[in-house]
């Protein structure tokens, strides 16, 4: 678990799933940030974080080993928000909301020390923090990314194997515009999104290789001013929002 301070500083702590037992919070590596930090499980044994500095570079770390690695950024990139992170075939794979609000995207092989230099993806912008989740396209793990347009709807692209490598291939648009960011998950091989209209907690499925579901967006019971968390299981998800009484509220699809 990683989560961040009253004075922006990141602490991580974990618990063995044998005793149940919290080892007990650690500051890492006098990291700050201004916003939440995106982590991956990039393999069974080490774990990727990256974040938006207080100087709005973005930052990267790896825990391994029982320690983390140590600070470095990527690139020169910056961002106004909480970046997207995936790992596809040992490649990690970064998405952000530059300072200009275009959409920007750089990688690294797990095994090299460098990362690939920021590229806009295919000329597209965002409002909000963008979403990104592993699938499959053509038969062979991609990443879908989802954000928040500047008409506030939301925006579909893949990265995945086309004519014969790896290329962005998008935009498609979605039905209805959406109040929050979007939140993405692909427990199923699909992808599926949830946001905020209104205060209305809605849901729509990407249908890999089908483009995007029913024009209608199905709605959760209950409300919210912001956007959820999302967990998935074996053909399901689990989605928990601030309720409008400041609770926690869960749910589950499947």
């Amino acid at each position: 678990m990683v989560v961040v301070g009253m004075v922006y500083e990141i602490w991580h702590n974990k618990m063995s799933l044998a005793t149940g037992v919290w080892s007990g919070r650690t500051w890492v590596g006098g990291g700050t940030t201004l916003s939440p930090p995106a982590l991956v499980a990039s393999s069974p044994t080490r774990l990727d974080m990256v974040v938006q500095g207080v100087d709005y570079r973005i930052w990267h770390d790896s825990y391994e080993g029982g320690s983390w690695s140590g600070w470095s950024p990527i690139g020169d990139g910056t961002t106004l928000e909480t970046p997207a992170l995936a790992c596809i075939s040992n490649y990690l794979q970064v998405v952000v909301r530059g300072v200009d609000h275009r959409v920007y995207w750089s990688q690294r092989y797990l095994g090299s020390a460098s990362w690939s230099g920021w590229q806009c993806v295919l000329g597209g912008s965002t409002i909000a923090a963008p979403a990104m989740t592993v699938s499959t396209y053509n038969g062979l793990p991609s990443v879908e990314v989802f954000v928040k347009g500047g008409t506030r709807y939301v925006y579909h692209a893949t990265y995945g194997f086309s004519g014969g490598a790896y290329q962005w291939v998008g935009w498609d648009r979605a039905t209805a515009q959406v109040d929050s960011r979007p939140v993405a998950i692909s427990p199923d091989g699909n992808s599926h999104v949830v946001a905020i209209i209104g205060n209305s907690i809605v849901y729509k499925t990407y249908n890999q290789g089908g483009g995007w579901g029913p024009v209608y967006w199905y709605t959760f019971p209950g409300s919210s001013s912001e956007a959820p968390g999302l967990a998935g299981y074996a053909n399901g998800m689990m989605i928990a929002v601030r309720g409008m009484d400041n609770r926690v509220w869960v749910n589950d699809r499947n």
